[in-house]
């Protein structure tokens, strides 16, 4: 029989997927850099949850877990840095864009020449690298759960006269905040509600993203209407 878990990481994995494919599509649409970032993350968020489904079925291995640990890390530093060309296409998201890729470059070889606690990781402690690789992840992952809150926190504030902007960024940020304490509970061995949370952190950022995507292109719409 099935359990709740592996049907919250098929479902998590099935919207982490659509979540990409309509932003992707909204990159190959606008040629806007901001969606290129975030459908990274959101490939490699799909991946890790994908993953973890497989291991909910047939079992943690080394394999699984090296490619999830990667991929669950990797993918907050892109989502981060979607947010960051939001606000700014200058050189700080180029800088920002070099630093992800050179440390997720790092972070990969840490984790191929490494090997996890793979007994750690059957009990449900996914904090099973030698320090130095978490430390490696947590340089990725903690700017881009950064600027993913606040960058979504300061839209809300900037748009708080908009109730529509502002509950949709709100959404947003609130999805952002489950996930980053998701992940420190995972890594401290709480998983309690690991699954429960991962899949209640996307549905609120796949709400706040894809109701923000629509309100903004109705504006632009209204906008070019106003104009011609």
């Amino acid at each position: 029989m099935v359990d709740e878990n592996t049907v919250l990481m098929l479902l998590s994995s099935v919207i982490a997927f659509l979540f990409f494919i309509i932003l992707f599509y909204k990159y190959m649409i606008r040629r806007d850099s901001k969606f290129l970032y975030w459908s990274i993350g959101l490939l490699f968020m799909f991946f890790a949850y994908l993953i973890n489904f497989f291991s909910l079925i047939y079992s943690w291995n080394n394999l699984l877990f090296d490619s999830y640990y990667f991929f669950a890390m990797a993918n907050v530093g892109f989502l981060g840095l979607g947010s960051v060309s939001l606000i700014n296409k200058n050189k700080i998201t180029m800088l920002l864009l070099t630093y992800n890729i050179i440390m997720s470059m790092i972070f990969l070889f840490a984790i191929l020449f490494s090997k996890a606690n793979l007994n750690l990781v059957l009990k449900g402690n996914f904090n099973a690298f030698p320090a130095y690789v978490s430390l490696l992840g947590a340089l990725i992952t903690v700017p881009g759960a950064i600027f993913l809150i606040f960058i979504s926190l300061y839209s809300a504030i900037k748009l708080k006269n908009n109730r529509n902007a502002l509950l949709y960024n709100s959404l947003i940020a609130l999805g952002a905040i489950i996930f980053s304490a998701d992940g420190s509970l995972t890594l401290s061995g709480n998983v309690t509600f690991y699954y429960t949370f991962l899949f209640l952190g996307l549905v609120l950022m796949f709400t706040g993203f894809l109701n923000s995507i629509s309100f903004n292109s109705k504006i632009e719409v209204n906008v070019a209407r106003d104009l011609s």
